[in-house]
């Protein structure tokens, strides 16, 4: 696909919305089978060096590709905290919700880690603390 930049190795916002589209029906299709999944992988360390090319790609990857390599050599490896049956340290934020607020998240990409870097994340983080504490016992 030619890119609108002019050079089918960058990323436009056509390209962006076709990935990002694939994107979530993976994801959503990965959330509907982790149910059925082992919850802890069973892969050995040091599995995934063997898959991965010896050096960085010198030119970029079709997202096709991308998410092949997902599915195929990463979701193997993954120790799977969404699934129901993850009981392990902390309750699991692997929801359809929380997917779509990283994607906002990561859309924002920023440093908000005070009010000027971003009023709103600031804002929005102790009106949600606030609320959270209200649900907490006396």
């Amino acid at each position: 696909m030619e890119s609108e930049t002019g050079d089918e190795r960058i990323m436009d916002s056509q390209q962006f919305r076709v990935a990002a589209k694939a994107a979530v029906d993976q994801i959503a299709d990965y959330l509907e089978s982790v149910p059925s999944r082992r919850v802890v992988s069973a892969v050995a360390p040091g599995y995934l060096r063997p898959l991965l090319p010896e050096s960085a790609p010198q030119e970029p990857e079709p997202w096709e590709a991308i998410a092949a390599d997902i599915s195929a050599k990463i979701v193997p490896g993954i120790t799977h905290w969404s699934s129901p049956r993850f009981m392990a340290f902390f309750p699991c934020t692997g929801s359809y919700p929380a997917a779509v607020a990283e994607m906002w998240s990561n859309a924002f990409n920023g440093a908000h880690f005070n009010w000027v870097c971003s009023p709103a994340v600031t804002e929005l983080e102790v009106v949600v603390m606030d609320w959270t504490a209200r649900l907490l016992p006396s």
